[in-house]
C-alpha cells in the first residue's frame, strides 16, 4: 500500500464514519444518556423492589429513551444504509489490498447491535433492553476510537506532500524506516500514532522561538515495510532522532550479544547516564536529568513509546544511520515483533509516580 492509498483509505473511512454517526445519531444519543447509569439497569433487572429512588426515576428515563428509539429510529432503513456503506468501504479495501482487522471487529459488533435490537422489538423486556445497551455501548466505544484514529492519521498526513525545497531553516527532517518486517494496517497506524505521541511529548518540554513549523507533518509514507519522512521543528526532530538512534543501538547491541531484549528500566538508566546525549539534549532545550514533574512525565512517555518503536523490526534506518541484526538473530527476533509489548513491570513509573502509558 502506497502513501496515496493510505490517505484515500483514511479519507473514505472518515467520511463513512461521519455518515454512519449522522444516520444513527438517535441511537448514539440514547445510549449516551443511559451510559452513566447502566449499573442501575442491573438493579432494575435483578432486584424485585424497584420502587425506590433512583430506580423508579431511572426506569422512567429508560422507558422514555426506548420509546423515542422505537418511534424515531428507523431500524430497517439504518441496516440498509449501513450495509451500503460497509459494502462500499469493503470494495475499496479489496481493490487496494487493505486489511483492517479492527474495522472488521467493529462490523461484527454492529451486527450484534442490530440483532439484539431486533430481539428487543419483539419483546420489550428489561433483560433484552440491557443486552441491547451492553452491545451498543461496546460498538459505540470501538466506533469512536476508530473514528479518532482516522482523524489522527489524516491530521498527520499531507495530501500531496511537501517539496524539500520549500522547507525553511526552522524545520527539521527525520527519515524512519522499519525494514524486513511486514506491517498490518493496524500496526502501520499504530506506529504513526506512536511517532506523533513522541513528537508532542518533546514539544511539551522543548521551547521553540519559531511557532510556524511546530506541528508534526508526515510528508511521505510507504507501507509494507514501514517508511516515513517527518517534518517538524528542527530542535524537536533532532531530539527525536537522537533518542531513537540511542534506543535502537542499545536494543540491537544487547540482542546481538545475548539474544535478549534490553529492559525498559535499564534503557532509561543508560540514557540518563549518557553524558554526551544529555549534553546535546540540554542544548536543544530538554534536560533529561531534571527532577521537574512535567519533564519526568515526558521522559517516561517518550522512553516508553521510543522503546516500542525501536523493537518493531530487525533492521532500522534513521536518516543515514542503519542498524541491523545478523541473519540468525533476525530469525530469533521476528517472533518477538509479533508480541511487541513485552510484559515488564515498569519500575520507573512506580518509583516516580508518573504514567508512562
Amino acid at each position: 500500500m502506497l502513501a496515496y492509498q493510505f490517505i484515500e483509505y483514511c479519507e473514505k473511512g472518515s467520511k463513512s464514519f461521519e455518515e454512519i454517526e449522522e444516520n444513527m445519531h438517535i441511537l448514539f444519543s440514547g445510549v449516551d444518556n443511559l451510559q452513566d447509569t447502566m449499573e442501575l439497569l442491573n438493579k432494575v433487572i435483578f432486584l424485585t423492589d424497584t420502587r425506590s429512588e433512583p430506580c423508579s426515576s431511572y426506569i422512567n428515563n429508560m422507558n422514555q429513551i426506548f420509546k423515542q428509539l422505537r418511534e424515531d429510529f428507523d431500524f430497517f432503513n439504518c441496516i440498509s444504509f449501513v450495509n451500503a456503506i460497509k459494502n462500499s468501504l469493503s470494495s475499496h479495501m479489496i481493490s487496494n489490498n487493505i486489511n483492517d482487522n479492527i474495522l472488521e471487529e467493529m462490523w461484527v459488533k454492529l451486527d450484534g447491535v442490530f440483532s439484539s435490537y431486533g430481539d428487543y422489538l419483539k419483546n420489550h423486556s428489561k433483560s433484552r433492553a440491557y443486552d441491547f445497551l451492553e452491545k451498543a455501548t461496546g460498538f459505540i466505544n470501538l466506533f469512536r476510537n476508530l473514528k479518532k484514529e482516522f482523524a489522527r492519521n489524516l491530521s498527520l498526513l499531507t495530501p500531496c506532500g511537501i517539496e524539500i525545497t520549500e522547507i525553511t531553516d526552522e524545520a527539521g527532517i527525520l527519515d524512519i524506516q522499519l525494514l524486513e518486517a511486514d506491517f498490518t494496517l493496524e500496526k502501520f497506524g499504530e506506529y504513526l500514532n506512536i511517532i506523533s505521541e513522541i513528537y508532542y511529548e518533546f514539544q511539551r518540554v522543548i521551547s521553540s522561538e519559531k511557532n510556524g513549523l511546530c506541528d508534526l507533518k508526515i510528508v511521505k509514507i510507504e507501507s509494507g515495510s514501514f517508511m516515513c519522512k517527518l517534518l517538524g521543528d528542527k530542535n524537536i526532530v533532532e531530539a527525536f532522532g537522537l533518542f531513537f538512534n540511542k534506543f535502537v543501538e542499545l536494543i540491537f547491541s544487547k540482542y546481538t550479544r545475548e539474544g535478549q531484549i534490553e529492559g525498559l528500566s535499564q534503557l532509561r538508566t543508560q540514557v540518563k547516564e549518557d553524558t554526551e546525549l544529555s549534553r546535546r539534549m540540554k542544548e536543544l532545550g530538554y534536560d533529561t536529568t531534571s527532577a521537574d514533574e512535567s519533564i519526568e512525565k515526558a521522559f517516561a512517555v517518550i522512553t516508553k513509546k521510543t522503546y516500542e518503536l525501536a523493537q518493531a523490526a530487525p533492521k532500522v534506518r534513521i536518516n543515514e544511520n542503519e542498524y541491523s541484526l545478523n541473519d540468525i538473530r533476525k530469525q530469533e527476533f521476528l517472533p518477538i515483533i509479533k508480541n511487541l509489548y513485552i510484559e515488564e513491570k515498569d519500575d520507573y513509573v512506580d518509583e516516580n509516580g508518573v504514567d508512562g502509558s
